[in-house]
């Protein structure tokens, strides 16, 4: 379903200068997410929500720590990337 998106992206990501580490890089995830997608059987983006972002992020396949480091915060996570003068606001 993404495959034509995908490749769209990187061919815009190497015209853009990226290194090709990072193309590499993004092309590996992307297709990745591609084969996530399809294997729930979502048949348009627009029906991708935040929760699919989340399990595919964190969860799907072997994620290497770098790539669980970098996942969203959610509900209680939020807080300690907060600036402070923020958190003070909220307690």
């Amino acid at each position: 379903m993404l495959q034509h998106n995908i490749t769209n992206f990187l061919e815009y990501c190497n015209n853009s200068d990226f290194s090709k580490r990072s193309i590499e890089t993004l092309s590996f995830r992307l297709n990745e997410f591609n084969k996530f997608i399809q294997e729930r059987s979502i048949s348009e983006i627009k029906t991708i929500n935040y929760q699919h972002l989340l399990l595919f992020v964190a969860d799907y396949g072997t994620p290497s720590p770098s790539i669980k480091k970098a996942r969203p915060p959610v509900g209680g996570d939020i807080a300690p990337v907060l600036p402070l003068s923020e958190t003070k606001a909220t307690d």
